[in-house]
């Protein structure tokens, strides 16, 4: 009786070591204060920022949610005592054709008081899941290829967008026939 829970636990952790994986979130690495807000205050702030920001940027983060709006949303946030600010990255994640994975990660830092948000880079990732593969105890592991995948720029991606998705501009092949036996279990425990 007690090795049934233990497993579903087990299951849980497993998933959402996947799905840090998948986003490619950081872990917090230090802890915080105790005079300081919260990670969930802080993804607060940083959602509501990236949902009401003009610059640039936070537009990129909006414009792959409207063409994506089924992605896969993390926030990797740490407190960095050695600037006194949190610190980390927002993904999104979506896969396609099931065999791809596209991913804006938007670089970025959160003052003490959560009243300012800086983001300081915005790259797009695409890259091919050669497996995925069940763990015995539940979850999955996946495999990655190592020569179709590419770190891509914000011109890069207007250039994809506005040519219909043709990924040979990136210098990446995609087949639209091929999906990656399970690979619903990425995001579908």
């Amino acid at each position: 009786m007690i090795q049934r829970p233990l497993q579903g636990m087990a299951f849980v952790a497993m998933m959402v070591l996947l799905f840090m994986a998948i986003l490619g979130c950081e872990q917090s690495s230090q802890s915080i204060p105790s005079n300081h807000p919260d990670l969930d205050s802080v993804e607060a702030a940083i959602r509501k920022h990236l949902s009401t920001s003009t610059l640039d940027q936070r537009q990129a983060w909006r414009e792959f949610e409207s063409v994506f709006p089924q992605s896969i949303q993390s926030f990797g946030i740490r407190w960095n005592a050695n600037v006194g600010r949190f610190t980390g990255n927002a993904v999104q994640a979506r896969i396609f054709l099931g065999r791809y994975v596209l991913k804006i990660i938007l670089d970025l830092d959160v003052s003490r008081d959560l009243k300012a948000v800086n983001v300081k880079s915005v790259r797009y990732h695409f890259y091919e899941v050669t497996s995925v593969r069940r763990n015995p105890g539940g979850g999955a592991a996946m495999s990655i290829s190592t020569t179709n995948q590419k770190y891509f720029d914000r011109d890069q991606w207007i250039a994809l967008t506005n040519s219909g998705w043709n990924f040979q501009q990136l210098g990446v092949t995609v087949v639209s026939n091929r999906p990656v036996p399970n690979i619903d279990l990425l995001t579908n425990p």
